[in-house]
């Protein structure tokens, strides 16, 4: 743990021991690839396109030089969930299968949280529960109707709101009008939001209920509604059944992008379990950054009318500009994705969204079929249209590529189109993050390279540390490498094995936490050889010094005239001599 809490230290330990740091940040960083001892992938933390960011299993630590954040799995947690320390650890705990019995050490503000998210569980079961009751039964015929089977029913906690009876129940249960104001279950009338609707429970990532959303039964407006704003939600921020989508996404190697709840539930009841949805908002950045922790490619499969292609086109954008490789899918004969399965079943829905177009494939069809003519004025404003999505690409081949069927395609000569490209905006050519000047980085450059060596190699290998005693009898000594050594040496003896001790390194020095995690993670060269190569850095370091002291002296003895030198100056340069001419 890098940071401080009260929270029992042996469960803690007991947590971080049980669980990998590298499968953990695997289910959120799918590209990660070993890259000699540690692993390399591009930052979910900021947009790049060069990896910078190193996971260390052996250490149980993460850190990137791009954004330089890093830690252990409670701080990679927080970062990720946005989340405080105490939830990351109930998290970790419960994908542990540790008993989690802390909840006197939330704070106020995390125990507030705790009872709004209660409070959804009890909503959701409340309209659960009424779908099954006596009234219930023309909701249940609407369902029928729409062939969705009593399991799905159960997997999605499907519910039926009448035209009241939630706040109060919830009252009676112990919540208040402010809580089920915060959740957004009541309106400004303080009378239940949700009035004769099929509801549609909203589940975060996490599987957390954090909204709901009601299709209207009959008459009435808005057709669809979903709950505002609040501490728990945001629309958008949540993609509706990535919760459940998520191992199909990962196992698949793709998400499949559709409109809205009903095409969702479906998909999933007819097999193809890795759709999700926006939630009444248009697919945004946020959607995209949270859909990278799974894939990095996308199926959009939108109705075929004018404003679902638009959205295909305004949603593929994005999704290019955050570097997935984007698809496009469409159902023959406007039908909704329910409505085709019913009518061609399941497989052949699958085998649509798993043969989308890309998307410059998608929209050269769209352009090209069934025009008789286009005027040399349509193929140069469409010609910039499809430069201004090429420009978005961030593989350059497969920039190339596009840039060359294009030109095929259009009869336009690639070279003009080039042109073209060339005076795009380019999103994802945007100057990557680049590492700011911080007090860390300044504090590795007044160090010589073989100190940074030093303390990099007995970091990974503390065994070693007994080679470096004569350090301490240099300047270095009373540096931060020289406090940071002194507290390695320390930290070693009482552990004997070295076990934990970069994590009780960082909780005793948690002021040098960056700068430790950067040393960390940077590989020690293959065949290095610790009894040749730390005393040969460690006489560097010493011969260094020796010679900076000596011209120092030689400027100091300068200044005396004859006859006036201080006896102790001129000893200690010549011991200084004889030690330089002995190495």
């Amino acid at each position: 743990m890098l940071v401080k809490t009260s929270m029992d230290q042996s469960l803690i330990e007991k947590i971080r021991d049980s669980i990998d740091i590298l499968d953990l940040v695997k289910e959120y960083v799918p590209s990660v690839k070993r890259s000699g001892t540690s692993y390399k992938a591009c930052c979910p933390f900021h947009q790049e396109k060069t990896p910078s960011f190193t996971v260390s299993p052996d250490k149980g630590l993460y850190y990137c030089f791009g954004c330089q954040t890093g830690g252990d799995i409670f701080d990679f947690v927080m970062k990720i969930e946005n989340m405080s320390f105490n939830e990351a650890a109930r998290k970790l705990a419960e994908r542990a299968g540790i008993d989690w019995h802390q909840e006197d050490l939330l704070t106020e503000e995390e125990k507030a949280r705790l009872k709004l998210y209660k409070l959804m569980d009890f909503a959701k079961d409340f309209y659960h529960k009424q779908l099954f009751s006596e009234r219930g039964a023309n909701a249940r015929n609407y369902i029928k109707n729409r062939s969705l089977t009593k399991e799905t029913v159960e997997k999605f906690a499907l519910g039926l709101s009448f035209f009241d009876g939630l706040a109060q129940a919830a009252l009676k249960a112990g919540f208040t009008m402010d809580d089920l104001k915060k959740t957004g279950l009541i309106n400004s009338n303080k009378t239940d939001l949700f009035k004769n609707r099929l509801m549609f429970p909203i589940l975060n990532h996490r599987g957390e209920t954090v909204a709901l959303g009601g299709r209207v039964l009959g008459d009435g407006m808005p057709k669809y509604l979903n709950s505002p704003d609040t501490p728990l939600f945001s629309k958008s921020r949540v993609l509706y059944a990535l919760n459940f989508a998520a191992p199909s996404i990962r196992k698949e190697g793709r998400a499949v992008l559709l409109e809205g709840y009903m095409d969702v539930i479906a998909a999933h009841q007819a097999g193809v379990g890795n759709c999700i949805a926006p939630l009444g908002t248009s697919f945004n950045e946020n959607h995209a950054k949270l859909l990278k922790r799974y894939t990095d490619n996308v199926t959009v499969l939108f109705d075929p009318d004018a404003a679902g292609l638009k959205a295909s086109k305004r949603t593929a954008l994005i999704l290019l500009e955050q570097g997935f490789y984007v698809t496009v899918a469409t159902l023959p004969e406007g039908l909704d994705p329910d409505e085709y399965i019913i009518k061609y079943g399941a497989d052949k829905f699958k085998a649509i969204t798993q043969n989308g177009k890309d998307i410059i494939n998608y929209q050269l069809d769209k352009f090209l079929n069934g025009a008789e003519a286009i005027s040399a004025k349509e193929k140069s404003e469409f010609a910039a249209e499809i430069m201004d999505i090429i420009s978005r690409q961030q593989d350059k081949i497969i920039k190339a590529e596009w840039t060359a069927l294009a030109a095929n395609r259009l009869g336009i000569e690639q070279s003009i189109l080039l042109e073209n490209l060339n005076k795009q905006k380019k999103p994802a050519d945007k100057q990557e993050t680049k590492e700011v000047k911080t007090e860390k980085q300044n504090l590795i450059s007044k160090f010589l390279p073989a100190e940074i060596s030093i303390v990099r190699i007995i970091l990974k290998y503390p065994a070693y540390i007994t080679l470096c005693e004569n350090l301490q009898n240099t300047p270095l000594k009373n540096t931060e490498i020289g406090v940071i050594l002194k507290n390695v040496a320390l930290l070693y003896k009482e552990s004997a094995d070295g076990f934990g001790l970069t994590q009780k390194l960082i909780q005793t020095m948690p002021e040098f936490k960056d700068f430790i995690l950067e040393l960390l993670a940077k590989d020690v060269p293959q065949g290095f050889k610790p009894k040749v190569e730390i005393p040969a850095l460690i006489k560097r370091i010493e011969d260094f010094y020796l010679q900076k002291r000596y011209k120092e002296l030689q400027q100091q003895l300068s200044s005396y005239g004859p006859g006036q030198v201080p006896l102790t100056l001129l000893k200690e340069q010549i011991e200084i001599q004889k030690k330089l001419k002995s190495k």
